[in-house]
């Protein structure tokens, strides 16, 4: 399966995503101590919101995908949740805060959103003779862009700023969606069900 254009090109979105959204987990907490200037308590409260935004896109994720296809899924989902991530660098104190609470709970609901359809492809997809290998090499790699998204996250937080940094790994989040733009996925309804075979 390592040659198939389809699995290639959702392993390489999921991927740049997992890459991105390290580098955000990495910066957002000094973003909000140092640069928002938000307490302990209220910085549990804001981070939390990420994680609601989480279940109510995994609760919605099935549905979407029966209603709109899911190849147009991980496109509406990534095209409209992720480009409200980059409102999380606009907050600031008291009301401002709203951005933050915003963007991560919409971006957040795209993502886990996106995961939902990307796994459940994967296991439709692939033959069961390779699903154990196909699912542990593309966790491997996915797994394997956090730290590396951490170590980015947090060296432009040093060189640039937090906001700064918050804002380009938001606009990375953005840009990994160019993967779901690639044949054979372009212009698609729904993932294939089965290996596409080429003509």
């Amino acid at each position: 399966m390592s040659g198939d254009r389809c699995v290639r090109a959702v392993t390489a979105f999921a991927a740049a995503v997992n890459l991105a959204m390290a580098g955000l987990q990495a910066v957002q907490i000094v973003f909000l101590v140092r640069t928002v200037g938000v307490g302990s308590d209220t910085l549990g409260w804001l981070v939390s919101c990420g994680g609601l935004g989480g279940v109510l896109g995994g609760l919605v994720a099935g549905r979407l995908a029966r209603r709109l296809g899911t190849a147009r899924t991980l496109l509406v989902l990534q095209f409209t949740a992720a480009p409200f991530g980059l409102l999380a660098a606009l907050a600031g104190p008291g009301p401002r805060l709203v951005f933050y609470v915003l963007g991560t709970a919409v971006l957040f609901a795209g993502a886990v959103a996106c995961n939902v359809v990307i796994v459940s492809f994967r296991q439709a997809y692939c033959p069961p003779e390779l699903l154990g290998r196909v699912t542990a090499t593309t966790l491997f790699l996915n797994y394997s862009t956090i730290p590396v998204g951490a170590l980015l996250g947090g060296s432009l937080a040093s060189v640039l700023g937090a906001r700064p940094a918050m804002w380009s790994v938001t606009a990375a989040l953005v840009a990994a969606g160019g993967f779901l733009l690639v044949k054979p996925l372009r212009g698609l309804r729904d993932l294939p069900g089965a290996p596409v075979t080429e003509s």
